[in-house]
């Protein structure tokens, strides 16, 4: 994104979403990998809608957080820490899905859905 438009739309992005990479091991316990991506131009709100999966099934979210770069963040790859300004900050927080929204030039920024 052109560094003109992203100093525009800093302040409609206040947040900061912290993603920790790793993987879950063979008990299912996530086990960090790496130094944490701290997320900053990051918008979050808790709206609650319907998604979709990773596995295509819908499920309700109950919080969206726009991330206004790219990261390749996933689902099973990271887990999430919200921000301690939230009625209730989370920690270690699975995704529900991560989706890349495109504009004309291409991929633009990401959208993680939590539960």
């Amino acid at each position: 994104m052109p560094d003109a438009i992203t100093t525009l739309l800093e302040d409609l992005a206040p947040d900061t979403l912290i993603a920790q990479p790793g993987a879950e091991d063979e008990t299912g316990t996530f086990v960090a990998a790496g130094s944490a991506l701290t997320l900053t131009n990051t918008r979050i709100s808790g709206k609650r809608r319907m998604v979709r999966d990773q596995l295509g099934r819908e499920v309700v979210s109950s919080v969206h957080a726009i991330v206004l770069e790219l990261n390749s963040l996933t689902v099973e790859g990271f887990r999430y820490t919200l921000p301690s300004n939230r009625p209730e900050p989370r920690t270690n927080l699975k995704a529900l899905a991560v989706r890349i929204v495109p504009d004309e030039n291409g991929p633009h920024h990401e959208v993680v859905e939590f539960p």
